[in-house]
């Protein structure tokens, strides 16, 4: 029984390979007699392409060019390459001509299954796709570069878009604006030629209503702004050999819609009948989170007016009317929803960072306990709250200030530029040293978003500055005046203007310096440096006060 059996397979593989030996023996190889027909069925490899991802063999189409290998597995063991030729069909060996084109590959591969039993007994089959073809496609309308395009038979419409240069803009008016009046005749109307040819691109491209017709005669229309602002592939769609696309113009003047408030991209949006609410949001990238969705609102033009339509979409509901052309909707926003507000402390309190607060209602020294108080080495006579929201009001003195010179401004008016220049924040006025240590509750001020608190580390230190020899900080010592600070700093400069000298105490006040001014920690010494003497401006000045005197005494003596 064995032996038989043995046989039987030995004799199956012989008449198999016999029958695709016939006809062409004595071209054939005896060590490799599939050899002439794969040689012969094998073509120039093309370039690789990228693909978008795997391809799925149950949704790509066959046809012809495209690169097929049919394998043999069991009993007998064969691999071959196929190409499929102009008229769909691809020849395989000891089947004969199968029609493949326009199905799947698995479609493919169930019927050859079908047809092989007869030669292929007891043996399983399987096809692949090797390589996708190449196939011509046109396009034209409102696009940059209309005209024929070679693609690859997986490729989708926003390549050929993309082939084609996108959308035009319109340039022709700059073209003909840029000419000069001495330009040729022949120029000038070529120009204005152009104008009027891109006049219809001006309208822009109806990227709604993309229009494909296919070699069967089948038109479809594609939401193409859809797969733009959605991403959805179902308006992407794969294109086929000799499809012929066309991009029409946008109708201003009639067919559009408009949806604002609460949406990602509110504005005018072209109408399509059938159009759905839920359409026309999904184009404008959706709902944003702050959307009042309980009370939606469609304002309708009709032939005695206009109308509402009011709808709530919150829970379940599902509610999604027809539209109109010219149908305006109204998506809400929802009053200071999920508003963050918080403030920033710095410096030297226990926990220093950022905090939350209930806008103009959490207090000062509630934060102050939140971020665990003062620190032993905080100076708290120079904390300061700074209120960054009053920061972003324009203020238009200083905004025209800008815009004038030094020379043209009053002094008044450079003195108001100068304090603004130095202000990076407007404080407000509060005095922690009255709020945490007599515990005045009218200092205890309501933070505002974003207000920024800063408290200083207490410094043992009084600052010199100005026309001494060694400008710097020198060590507070109790109960000197300032005459011991600046010799501690060097002593004057010959520039330097005792006449204007200053104390400016911690909390930026300028008090006149005198010998029983008293110095604190933290104050800074200021000594000015000496006006410049014009002496020639000087001496003009004193010759002509001399001279108006002399002619009095010269009058008064002629009298």
């Amino acid at each position: 029984m064995r032996l038989k059996l043995f046989l039987w397979g030995d004799v199956t593989v012989f008449l198999v390979v016999c029958s695709l030996a016939f006809g062409q023996f004595s071209n054939t190889d005896l060590e490799d007699p599939l050899g002439s027909y794969q040689k012969a069925s094998t073509r120039p490899k093309t370039e690789t392409k990228a693909l978008e991802g795997v391809i799925d063999p149950a949704a790509y189409l066959l046809g012809p060019g495209d690169k097929l290998e049919f394998g043999v597995w069991g009993s007998i063991e064969l691999t071959f390459e196929l190409y499929i030729s102009p008229d769909g069909t691809v020849s395989i060996p000891g089947i004969g001509r199968i029609y493949v084109a326009d199905i799947s590959v698995a479609d493919a591969e169930k019927l050859i299954i079908r047809e092989s039993p007869k030669r292929y007994y007891g043996s399983k089959i399987s096809l692949k796709l090797l390589e996708i073809r190449s196939m011509k496609t046109s396009i034209s309308g409102v696009i940059e570069m209309p005209g024929m395009y070679e693609l690859t038979s997986i490729d989708r419409l926003s390549t050929l878009i993309f082939f084609a240069g996108g959308f035009p803009e319109p340039e022709a008016e700059e073209a003909v604006s840029g000419l000069l009046p001495g330009e040729s005749p022949e120029k000038r109307k070529a120009a204005v030629s152009e104008l009027q040819l891109l006049d219809d691109v001006e309208k822009g491209p109806s990227m709604r209503r993309i229009q494909i017709t296919r070699k069967s005669g089948e038109i479809l229309n594609v939401d193409y702004l859809r797969y733009c602002n959605t991403g959805d592939l179902k308006y992407n769609p794969i294109l086929r050999d000799g499809d012929q696309i066309h991009i029409p113009l946008k109708e201003m003047d009639v067919g559009v819609l408009h949806i604002f408030g609460a949406v990602k991209t509110p504005g005018e949006y072209e109408y399509l009948e059938m159009d759905k609410f839920r359409d026309i949001v999904e184009i404008a990238g959706g709902f944003r989170a702050n959307a009042l969705l309980s009370d939606v609102l469609i304002v309708r033009y009709d032939g005695d007016g206009t109308s509402e339509i009011r709808f709530d979409l919150t829970g379940n509901n599902e509610q999604n009317p027809f539209l109109k052309e010219g149908d305006r909707i109204f998506v809400r926003e929802i009053a200071d929803y999920h508003e963050k507000y918080y403030i920033e402390i710095k410096g030297e309190v226990k926990y220093p960072g950022v905090y939350p607060i209930e806008d103009n209602l959490t207090t000062l020294t509630e934060i102050i306990e939140a971020c665990g108080g003062f620190n032993e080495t905080a100076d708290i006579s120079k904390a300061s709250v700074a209120r960054k929201r009053l920061a972003e009001i324009e203020d238009p003195e200083y905004k025209r200030l800008l815009n004038i010179p030094r020379s043209e401004m009053s002094d008044m008016e450079y003195e108001y530029f100068k304090l603004k220049s130095r202000e990076e924040y407007p404080n407000v006025i509060v005095d922690f040293e009255e709020l945490f240590n007599e515990n005045d509750r009218l200092q205890d001020i309501v933070l505002r978003d974003r207000d920024v608190i800063e408290v200083p580390t207490l410094s043992q230190t009084v600052n010199i500055a100005g026309m001494v020899r060694d400008p710097g900080l020198v060590k507070f010592k109790p109960s000197e005046n300032y005459s011991y600070y600046i010799e501690n700093a060097g002593g004057l400069t010959w520039r330097a203007d005792r006449s204007r000298m200053q104390l400016i105490k911690a909390s930026g006040v300028r008090v006149e310096l005198k010998k029983r001014t008293e110095i604190e920690i933290g104050d800074t010494i200021f000594i000015p440096e000496k006006k410049e003497i014009n002496w020639w401006e000087y001496t003009k000045d004193v010759l002509l006060v001399v001279s108006q005197i002399a002619t009095i005494i010269v009058v008064i003596r002629t009298l």
